[in-house]
């Protein structure tokens, strides 16, 4: 007889903001205000080379583009401490560590359009609105419920737009 596996269930509301945190455009964690705010925190010509990859034991970790921005930001990790600190829980921010890599979560996301010309995603229709919302109403957990119906939402007006007019990845 083979032996059992015990399996400990995990709420699928839990589970779900994990999986999606990409899609719906803000992370989970204890600094996910970090990722939301990275555009802001550092400006929009930082913002286009650098991204955070990690916070572990006190130290940010930022992936940087290219030799020069990693070179760049060295001249001014001080600052950055300084500036990034407040939007972290007190004393989780010691240091900062720089890697260089190809940037991929704020090219997605939270990175500033690079020419003004760029395409921003419509608001939802009334009828997207309307059908997104009929998708989800069997859901009773309410976090669920919101999470799914963005989900829905998103893909709707993704599906509306041709591809060559949708902003780059």
């Amino acid at each position: 007889m083979p032996p059992r596996i015990q399996r400990t269930m995990i709420p699928l509301g839990e589970v779900i903001p994990q999986l999606t945190h990409e899609l719906l455009d803000h992370p989970v964690g204890r600094a996910q205000r970090l990722w939301r705010e990275w555009v802001t925190a550092v400006g929009p010509q930082l913002a286009q080379h650098t991204e955070p990859l990690r916070l572990s034991d006190g130290t940010l970790t930022i992936r940087v583009d290219s030799p020069a921005w990693k070179n760049e930001l060295e001249f001014i990790k001080h600052e950055l401490l300084e500036r990034l600190a407040p939007l972290l829980p007190p004393g989780s921010l010691q240091r900062i560590l720089l890697k260089q890599g190809t940037l991929r979560f704020l090219q997605k996301t939270q990175r500033p359009p690079p020419n003004p010309d760029s395409v921003s995603w419509p608001p939802p229709l009334p009828n997207e609105i309307q059908q997104a919302q009929s998708q989800v109403t069997m859901v009773a957990d309410p976090m669920l419920q919101e999470i799914l119906y963005r989900i829905a939402l998103k893909r709707l007006i993704r599906t509306r737009i041709p591809d060559k007019i949708q902003p780059s990845p």
